[in-house]
């Protein structure tokens, strides 16, 4: 994976009704994506596997989707924003037991920063479950919980079908870029949120 905060590289963004956001690019030509969601389990440091989906989402709907599948986890959730960068460690932060009406309205005002920004994710996770919704670096859905149906229910009633072998822009060569070179947008975002900052775990 490549990054670049000012140089537009990359491929053209449309292939197969998938349109990527301004965050990512593909590395290599003919790459085809395509709008979908897929099932996956992932490996916990105990040994347990938690069942996860992950989804592409052209980005003129993906932002509203995500802000769609945050129903689920209740009316109170925890929010963690992570900034990665071209150099430098990753940065984190957190704000614990906030209202989820006012966590999609806040980051409704930072929408264009969330959806066309490589360097930017965001992770909303249910207090009293163990559930996470994340809108990832890629502009990629990832949906973390033992019960994936109402999910799954939202995602079919947004267009978006199950496809068992969905290419994803992540596991291509593929560039980052960011709208927010000098974190600026980011601060303000955090700021607004009230979130502070959290040690970022490595491995």
């Amino acid at each position: 994976m490549s990054t670049d905060a000012f140089v537009c590289r990359g491929y053209p963004v449309r292939a197969d009704q998938l349109t990527l956001s301004a965050a990512v690019r593909p590395g290599v030509r003919g790459w085809q994506g395509r709008t979908g969601y897929r099932l996956e389990q992932l490996e916990l440091p105990d040994g347990q596997r938690l069942p996860m989906l992950a989804a592409a989402v052209s980005a003129g709907q993906v932002f509203g989707l995500f802000l769609e599948l945050l129903g689920p986890l209740g009316e109170v959730v925890d929010v963690v924003v992570e900034r990665q960068g071209p150099a430098g460690p990753p940065r984190r932060w957190r704000r614990s037991a906030i209202d989820r009406v006012v966590l999609c309205s806040h980051l409704a005002e930072f929408e264009e920063l969330l959806t066309d920004d490589g360097y930017l994710s965001v992770a909303v996770v249910a207090q009293r479950r163990r559930l996470e919704v994340q809108l990832d670096d890629h502009k990629l859905l990832h949906v973390y919980g033992r019960r994936l149906g109402p999910f799954r229910r939202l995602l079919r009633r947004a267009g978006i079908r199950h496809c068992r072998r969905l290419p994803l822009i992540c596991e291509t060569a593929h560039w980052h870029h960011t709208c927010d070179p000098d974190a600026s947008r980011t601060v303000s975002l955090v700021a607004r949120l009230a979130a502070q900052p959290e040690a970022v775990r490595r491995g």
